[in-house]
């Protein structure tokens, strides 16, 4: 049997300056915060093991840091789709590594695709992009001539 090193951690922070950092983060508007990070992550930048950390959530937020860290998600894709930006855009930009497990997650969350989240709130699935169809409509019929 193979000798498993223990994780060393950073040096322990207190417990207030991590919940102080911990509401920061939950007050924040910024998706990148949120992007690339998992409960592993988070841990390991307070300097506390993976356990405390769950601890510290389950007592300030009553909830797994997964679960706050899948929320934060779904709130910024909510705002995003509703801003009609493409799902595919949204998937990559919240660090999902395929949209369609983007999908899977957003529709486990509202109970509804991102695309039919945005069509029952009046959002074009569309809007901000042009396909090929759309711009051939819009342009103008110009005579033709025969060479």
């Amino acid at each position: 049997m193979p000798f498993i090193q223990p994780a060393v951690y950073p040096q322990q922070k207190s417990r207030p300056w991590i919940v102080a950092e911990l509401n920061r983060l939950d007050r924040t508007t910024d998706a990148n915060e949120f992007s690339d990070f998992s409960a592993h992550q988070l841990a390991l930048r307070f300097g506390i093991s993976p356990r405390q950390l769950e601890r510290i959530f389950e007592t300030e937020f009553h909830c797994s840091p997964k679960a706050w860290l899948r929320e934060k998600q779904m709130k910024f894709a909510r705002a995003l789709i509703l801003r009609a930006e493409p799902v595919k855009a949204v998937a990559f930009q919240l660090g999902f590594k395929q949209p369609s497990n983007f999908c899977a997650a957003f529709k486990l969350y509202y109970r509804a695709s991102p695309s039919e989240f945005a069509e029952k709130r009046g959002v074009a699935a569309h809007a901000g992009r042009t396909d090929l169809r759309t711009f051939i409509e819009a342009q103008p019929q110009r005579a033709r001539t025969r060479r």
